[in-house]
């Protein structure tokens, strides 16, 4: 019954509640003591990833974004960019400048 629950909840603690009162896990000498309450590199290697989002560099637009505040107008924030990065010049004009 605990293992059902452990796993529709998909909570890691219910998993090892269960299986430390469930005896599993003790030493042969049967005095109690848990054999694996450090978890193995394998172990912590196979759940760390679900932990950490997915990392990605920032976009320049991005960059722009956080350094001139959300304040700014996104044609003012592109605009920073047109001389160095010609490849964004062209979201101006697929969006329109309403300046022009």
């Amino acid at each position: 019954m605990r293992a059902e629950i452990a796993l529709m909840s998909g909570s890691a603690f219910a998993v090892t509640h269960h299986a430390f009162s469930s005896g599993a896990g003790r030493t042969s000498d049967g005095n109690g003591s848990h054999a694996s309450t450090l978890k193995s590199p394998s172990y912590t290697k196979s759940v760390s990833w679900q932990h950490y989002p997915t990392m990605r560099p920032p976009s320049p637009l991005s960059l722009a974004w956080r350094k001139f505040g959300s304040g700014k107008a996104v044609e003012d924030i592109v605009t920073l960019f047109t001389q160095r990065r010609p490849e964004i010049s062209g979201f101006l004009e697929i969006f329109g400048n309403p300046r022009s």
